[in-house]
Order: C-alpha cells, then sequence, then structure tokens
C-alpha cells in the first residue's frame, strides 16, 4: 500500500524531534501552474541546508528540465535540492516515509482534488499548498497551511515557521493521517486510485 501502516507512523513521528532538518516534497508533474518553480525558488532560501528538498514528478518539455537543472547549478543548491525523476512503488513510499511537508502552491486550471496530497495526508505529511480548486475541502488551518499562488516568499515563511514549531508539524502529521483513514478508510479505493493516477502520469 502506498499508505504506511500505524508502526511506521509512530517512527516517523519518533525521528522528527531528532531530525536536525525538514524535508519537503513536491510530488507532481513538472507543470508551471503547479507550482514548482515557486518551490525551487523558496528552496534556494535555505543554502544552511537546515531544509531539503525532494522533487519528484515527469517533466513534459525538456527545456523546462534544462531551467530546472540549471537553476540548482547556478544558485548552488546542490546539497538542498534533489530531483528523483518519476517515482512509483518501493521509491515513492520511502520518499513519502521520510518527508514532512507535502508542497504543492498550484494554480492548475483543472485541478480537482490532488490525490496526491490525500495520499500525503495518510503518510503523515503536513500540506503546505493553495486555496484553489477542491483543496480547502481537505486543507485547513488544523492539518496545513494555504497560501497564496506564485508566493515563494510565503512558502520561505511557513518552513522557517515550521523549523521553530516542531509541535505543529507533529500535530499536523497526527491531524492528516487520522482524517485520512476516517475519511478516506477504503485503503484499496485509494490503491485504485494510485494505479490509475500512476498511468495517468506515464503518458
Amino acid at each position: 500500500s502506498s499508505i504506511m501502516s500505524d508502526d511506521e507512523f509512530k517512527d516517523k513521528l519518533s525521528t522528527i524531534k531528532n531530525k536536525d532538518k525538514i524535508e519537503v516534497l513536491y510530488l507532481s508533474n513538472f507543470i508551471e501552474s503547479k507550482g514548482y518553480k515557486e518551490v525551487l525558488k523558496a528552496a534556494s532560501n535555505f543554502k544552511d541546508q537546515q531544509v531539503l528538498f525532494h522533487f519528484a514528478g515527469a517533466f513534459f518539455e525538456k527545456k523546462d528540465e534544462v531551467d530546472f537543472m540549471q537553476f540548482i547549478e547556478e544558485n548552488r543548491l546542490q546539497s538542498v535540492v534533489k530531483y528523483h525523476g518519476v517515482v512509483r512503488g518501493a521509491h515513492k513510499k520511502t520518499l513519502l516515509m521520510q518527508s514532512n511537508i507535502f508542497v504543492l502552491p498550484t494554480y492548475y486550471p483543472n485541478e480537482g482534488q490532488p490525490i496526491s496530497i490525500i495520499e500525503a495526508m495518510g503518510n503523515g505529511l503536513m500540506k503546505l499548498t493553495t486555496s484553489h480548486a477542491g483543496i480547502p475541502d481537505i486543507v485547513n488551518e488544523n492539518n496545513g497551511f494555504l497560501i497564496n499562488p506564485k508566493a515563494p516568499d510565503e512558502i520561505v515563511n511557513c518552513l522557517n515557521h515550521m523549523l521553530l514549531n516542531k509541535d505543529t508539524l507533529i500535530s499536523f502529521a497526527r491531524e492528516n493521517r487520522k482524517v485520512t483513514l476516517e475519511k478516506f478508510r477504503e485503503i484499496h479505493y485509494l490503491e485504485r486510485i494510485q494505479s490509475i493516477f500512476d498511468e495517468v502520469l506515464e503518458k
């Protein structure tokens, strides 16, 4: 399953307190209106490596990928930003397990209720996203942050806030997992969606 077990979740919570850094995950296609460029800009504010940024997903345009890699190089972000390509299976599970904040500052016109957000919630990630489309139905001030689109500075502020407030990170993680398991109890349903989601990403 792409949702961690209770034991895995307990392990995750216990490591948050002892970790000296916060790990952020962008797991979506690299479409500009999904907000990945804003996340990358935000990353350039964390050269002290207190925050580690994981990016995973498919680029559709070669130029976008080249620009992305160039930005990392020019801003010397190699130790702060990791690009994982398209992930599934064990690799994806590991990323969800080790990450603490799921970031999707989307203003994508066709966005619904991104499955990736629900999956992240089930894996105890706090959400940093926008009040766009169906997202406010699943994200509120008890389980995440809603920011404005195209606002890398707001991403930076949120992350700085979370670095100082690990307890909030833990309570949001608990809340997210609880809500997901209650609302989306049928993990099979999630897995079925997941297989569709993976197919979509492969196209």
